[in-house]
């Protein structure tokens, strides 16, 4: 049986924090302008809404579709389909 880590050898929880993630705290809530935090591996929530009940919006929104749509709306468009739109 392998012993039991105590005191220096034990890992201090703060060095070993999770990566924040790209959108995280950049993305901010439609209801209540508070900051849209990860809620688990794919979804991003209201954190107003999750920690504190200040707001309403308690649904989450997959991570890859707010990406999509940031990504969409920060590349400008080639020219061609701004001519076709036209």
């Amino acid at each position: 049986m392998a012993p039991i880590a105590s005191g220096a050898d034990r890992p201090h929880f703060w060095e070993h924090r999770r990566v924040g993630d790209m959108l995280s705290h950049k993305v901010f809530c439609g209801c209540c302008g508070g900051a849209m935090a990860n809620i688990c591996r794919d979804y991003l929530a209201c954190s107003a809404a999750r920690r504190q009940a200040m707001c309403s919006n308690r649904q989450g929104s997959r991570r890859g579709a707010l990406e999509n749509l940031i990504l969409d709306a920060l590349v400008p468009a080639p020219r061609s389909v701004i001519a076709s739109r036209a």
